[in-house]
Formats: structure tokens, sequence, C-alpha cells
């Protein structure tokens, strides 16, 4: 099973962003499986950015976590994260099982920026 990492930003352009995320897979016992830059995402179609991580074990729990570096702080950020394609909550991180069929599991990280006034 794989998993599919799908990306979306608003209120910036992914070229000012894309080096300051990445995404770090962990198993149910805390171990990297992937660390994976924002730089090293593929655009896809409508804009949608997207990486995919081979050789997860099926039916294995792992955990994904989009992290942040150096954001411009000039900016604020809302991120939500939806699961093969199910409702969005706002969080950086999410839990996921490989399905036993070996359907690839398809996750979804969205962040908007919003310009901070000037004070």
């Amino acid at each position: 099973g794989q998993l599919v990492l799908n990306k979306t930003v608003a209120g910036r352009n992914w070229d000012e962003v894309k080096g300051n995320i990445k995404f770090r897979v962990t198993d149910d016992r805390g171990v990297v499986k992937e660390e994976v830059s924002g730089t090293a995402l593929v655009r896809g179609q409508n804009g949608v950015y997207t990486y995919t991580v081979a050789g997860l074990e099926v039916g294995k729990t792992y955990k994904v976590k989009e992290i942040f570096e150096n954001e411009d702080s000039g900016y604020s950020r809302a991120t939500t994260v939806s699961v093969n394609a199910g409702t969005a909550g706002n969080a950086e991180e999410t839990s996921f099982t490989i399905p036993v069929s070996g359907a690839d599991t398809t996750i979804h990280f969205a962040n908007t920026y919003t310009q901070k006034k000037e004070r």
C-alpha cells in the first residue's frame, strides 16, 4: 500500500512556502519511515502538489505530520487535513492504516495563509 500526500496552499504562492514545509511519516512505534521536503512534491492537476510514499505495510497504522520551519511572520496560517477525501479537520497531523486491499491512502493537507495587518 502507498500513501499519496496531496498539498494545496491559498493566500501564498507554493514556491514561497515549499522550502519551509516537510512531512514526516512514522509507524506506530514512532519510527520515522520517510521524511519529505515540500520541495520534493510535484505539481499535479488543479494546483495540487503530490508525493507518493511506497513500501508501507498492509494493515499497519502510521502517522503523517506536516512540519513548518522558519515561517514568514508576516502571515498567519490555518492548516486542515483530510483522509481519503473525508471531512477536513483543523490539524497538522493524522493517523491512517494501510488497507488490507492494498488500495492507496490519500491524505490532503491544505494551508490557508492570511497576511497580517500592519500595526
